[in-house]
């Protein structure tokens, strides 16, 4: 697998970004939209592909999956849960399209907390692109394990508890 830095692939992310985001505000209109993953992190490495979040309410979920699969591929339906389903499309796009769907406020609602942790820690940047470097040319399941070895500790970081202060309330 070829990894490029997000900045190489701007031309074509703009383009895809402003065809997707026209659509799924056609056809999720109360859904919110958000561009994550590695194209919308400076400096980071991305195989090439571009990301989308969208977040709904719990009662738009069912409804929102039942049209997004109308438009768009299932993908990874392995890792699907009550909150949480990705769809996309390989083809279609000038870059390969991944569309993750989420519960607002849910246990997979992470992804912009994971977005924030990376842009705010550039060590951590640092350590997922070099992952995504060493595992680049491995099977896909030691890859995502690579990369999962770096995002689950962030996630665990948005889901534990604050820590209280001794004496504190």
């Amino acid at each position: 697998m070829i990894l490029r830095t997000s900045e190489e692939l701007s031309p074509a992310v703009g383009k895809v970004l402003q065809q997707i985001s026209a659509l799924l505000a056609r056809l999720l209109p109360d859904a919110e939209f958000y561009h994550i993953g590695s194209t919308v992190i400076p400096g980071a490495l991305t195989k090439g592909d571009l990301d989308v979040l969208l977040r709904v309410e719990s009662t738009q979920f069912k409804s929102a999956v039942d049209v997004l699969r109308k438009h768009f591929d299932v993908k990874q339906s392995e890792n699907w849960e009550p909150c949480f389903a990705s769809f996309g499309n390989d083809t279609g796009y000038a870059l390969p399209l991944g569309i993750q769907l989420v519960v607002k406020e849910s246990a997979a609602d992470s992804f912009l907390f994971i977005h924030d942790y990376i842009v705010g820690h550039p060590e951590v940047l640092e350590s997922y692109n070099r992952v995504k470097q060493e595992y680049a040319d491995r099977s896909s399941d030691e890859y995502w394990a690579a990369k999962d070895r770096i995002l689950g500790p962030i996630v665990a970081r948005r889901i534990a508890p604050p820590n209280r202060v001794a004496g504190g309330s």
